[in-house]
This record gives structure tokens, C-alpha cells and sequence, in this order.
């Protein structure tokens, strides 16, 4: 569900049980931290210096771990990796992040891979708390791989975000029906995942999935109607209108025509203040990737004029 008004949800909403559950998960000392701050400073080039973004603060401890710059191209966009340790978040623990982009910065940041959620045989919260700032005139893009639940796990996701004037955010995420020794999926026992968008204060996003397999009917209608993978992509740009949302259907029609219902179905909506909302719902992660590729790929070169930027991770991810 995806809001444009209305007060935050309730603390219990978060907790495995309670509030008083989620307030221990939140106190307890994060497995991994991780902070990021992104800069202007003028770099040589061609014609003299020029100013160009570069992370300039950085704090990791813990499961947490940051790559060196990214660059694929000579006229492709820089990013950078973000990644935990272990091969996936273990019962009880708690990962948090901060992202900083200061005044007419453009910075990209992805995840390595999809963050694997293990089993919790005792029903232990394992958490991610995401806070983003994006100052003045500034566009930040955040590419998170899909959450993969295995079974029993107890999950939440928290990322909230906060954008000055003039500032641009595309966001990317998703849910699978994770992993189950017969393969059938949607053994987890309870996943939260909560994004909310502010501009000067002001809530322009609020969206909200929340699947509890033992209560809910997975498959069907709004939770995942027999599909495996959830993925959808927010940006919020006081530019994008509804002739933009219009674009970016056609942009997905054209690059995505031989995708019927059996491998994707997905819809494009317009927010209120400013940005539009991607929702995609595939039998396969590579079929859901290819419409939210020809999205993003529509949104960052044609509207914004910005350099393509290829992620290293498959063929179907070429942004």
C-alpha cells in the first residue's frame, strides 16, 4: 500500500509481538553499521577542474562493509557497493545504515546481492534500520537486492527518508518468496518491510508490506497472486508528472512485450507532490528485473539526461 499522507504506523506494527519487543531489538548494540557521506570536490579533467562527487566520510564496523568506487565506463556512473559479512543476517541481529548527500551531489549506491534472511527457530527479531538524508539540488539512488526469507524468519526493514528542496530519490527494492527445502516458498514466519519519504518535513511517501504466511493467503489478491517475486521502485522528483508516468508505460511496453501475465504483471502510479511509484509482481527475479530495468533505465536517461549506469551483477541489471 502505498500512502501519501497519514501518521506513521504504530511501534507495535514493528515488533515480532509488542511494542516493548521492538524497543530491545533497538536497543541492542547493531551487528553492523555503516555510514556515508557524499561531497563535491573539484577534480581535474578535460577542460580544467570540474566538480564531481566523491565520498568523503565513511564508517563501517562490525558485519558491515562498503567497496571501493565503482566504474564501469568511461561514461557510465560511478557507484558503490554495500554488503554484510557471513553469507546472510542471523537470528536477533540488527544492521544499521546511514546515507548523507550533501547539496548538488549525485551518488549510487547498490547491494552486492539479495539479503538472505536465516531461519529464527526462536522467533528473535533480525532487523535493518536505513535513515537517508539528500540535501538541496541533490539525487541519490539506492538499489537494494531482493530480500530472500528462509524459513521461520522473523524480518523488518525500516528506511526512512528525508530530501531538501529540489532534491531527487529513486529507490529500488523487493521481497521473494524465499527458500524452503521443498521449494515451495513462503515458509518465513513474519516480514515487515516499511519505507517512508519526506520532503522539508513533509510525509510524501508511506508504503507498508507487511506478510505473515501462517495468517495471510500469499497467493492472492495484493499480496503476491501466485507470482514468487514482489520488486518495486519509488522516485520522488518534484519534476514527474503524469506525462512522465505515461512515458514510462510506454517504456516498459516497448522493452518488455513478450513478457506475458504468466511471467509479469505491473502497474505504474503517480504520487502526490511529485514522483511515481513502480509496482511488479514476476514468476522469476529476471522477469520482474527486466520491467524495473526499462523503468529506471526510462526515468534516468530520458528524463533526467543522466549517464547509463551498469551495475556488475548479471546481464538483466544494465541500468
Amino acid at each position: 500500500m502505498t500512502q501519501t499522507n497519514g501518521p506513521a504506523p504504530s511501534p507495535c506494527f514493528w515488533a515480532p509481538q509488542s511494542a516493548e519487543g521492538m524497543a530491545r531489538a533497538r536497543a541492542k548494540r547493531p551487528d553492523g553499521e555503516l555510514r556515508l557521506s557524499f561531497s563535491q570536490k573539484d577534480v581535474p579533467g578535460p577542460a580544467g577542474l570540474q566538480p564531481e562527487t566523491v565520498l568523503t566520510g565513511r564508517y563501517r564496523r562490525g558485519n558491515s562493509h562498503i567497496s571501493s568506487r565503482m566504474v564501469t565506463g568511461e561514461d557510465e556512473q560511478p557507484y558503490y557497493y554495500v554488503l554484510a559479512s557471513g553469507g546472510g543476517l542471523t537470528e536477533g541481529e540488527r544492521y544499521t545504515a546511514r546515507y548523507e548527500v550533501t547539496p548538488g551531489c549525485h551518488a549510487a549506491v547498490t547491494t552486492n546481492a539479495g539479503t538472505y534472511v536465516l531461519k529464527c527457530p526462536h522467533g528473535e527479531l533480525t532487523s535493518q534500520d536505513i535513515r537517508i538524508e539528500v540535501g538541496e539540488g541533490a539525487s541519490f539512488e539506492f538499489y537494494q537486492d531482493d530480500v530472500i526469507p528462509f524459513a521461520t524468519a522473523v524480518y523488518r526493514l525500516d528506511c526512512q527518508v528525508e530530501l531538501a528542496r529540489g532534491a531527487r530519490l529513486l529507490l529500488s527494492e523487493g521481497v521473494s518468496k524465499g527458500w524452503t527445502e521443498d521449494g515451495s516458498g513462503f515458509g518465513f514466519a513474519d516480514l515487515g518491510l516499511h519505507t517512508q519519504v519526506r520532503r522539508e518535513g513533509l510525509l510524501v511517501a508511506n508504503d507498508y508490506q507487511l506478510l505473515m504466511p501462517g495468517s495471510e493467503p500469499m497467493s492472492g489478491l495484493g499480496y503476491f497472486e501466485g507470482y514468487a517475486v514482489l520488486r518495486q521502485v519509488t522516485v520522488v522528483d518534484e519534476a514527474v508528472g503524469g506525462d512522465t508516468v505515461e512515458l514510462e508505460r510506454a517504456a516498459i511496453g516497448a522493452a518488455c512485450s513478450e513478457l506475458g501475465k504468466k511471467e509479469a504483471i505491473w502497474g505504474v502510479s503517480l504520487l502526490g507532490g511529485g514522483g511515481m511509484a513502480l509496482r511488479v509482481l514476476g514468476a522469476r527475479h529476471d522477469q520482474a528485473a527486466r520491467v524495473v530495468d526499462a523503468f529506471v533505465r526510462c526515468y534516468r536517461e530520458d528524463v533526467c539526461g543522466w549517464r547509463p549506469l551498469r551495475l556488475r551483477k548479471s546481464s538483466e541489471q544494465g541500468r
